[in-house]
C-alpha cells in the first residue's frame, strides 16, 4: 500500500527502523520524507493533534519548506506504514529509541 502525504512510515531495510514523515510520493514508487526524530517537538505535537487531512498536509508543506532538514527518498517497497498506531504512538516509540 502506498502511504499518503503526512503518514508516518518505518524504513524496513535498516536495522534501526527509522520513522519518516512522508512529504511526497512519486508515481507510487518512491516516498520522500524527513526523519520524525529531526522534527522539533512542537512540530511533532502539532502533527499528532491534527486529525484533519487538509490541515496535516499544510503542516507537511511547512516542514518541506524548512531547508535544514535532510530529505530521504526510498522505494515504497522499503516502507511500512504504521498501521494500528496513531501518530502519538509513533512519536513516543521514536523518543524511547533515542
Amino acid at each position: 500500500m502506498t502511504p499518503a502525504v503526512g503518514a508516518v512510515v518505518v524504513l524496513t531495510e535498516l536495522d534501526s527502523a527509522p520513522r519518516l514523515l512522508v512529504t511526497a510520493v512519486d508515481n507510487d514508487e518512491t516516498v520522500t520524507g524527513v526523519l520524525l526524530a529531526d522534527l522539533a517537538e512542537e512540530t511533532r505535537q502539532r502533527l499528532a493533534s491534527t486529525g484533519d487531512r487538509h490541515r496535516r498536509e499544510e503542516l507537511v508543506l511547512a516542514v518541506t519548506q524548512t531547508t535544514e532538514l535532510a530529505r530521504f527518498c526510498v522505494p515504497v517497497a522499503e516502507c511500512r506504514q504504521l498501521d494500528g498506531l496513531d501518530f502519538d504512538d509513533a512519536d513516543r516509540q521514536e523518543r524511547e529509541t533515542q
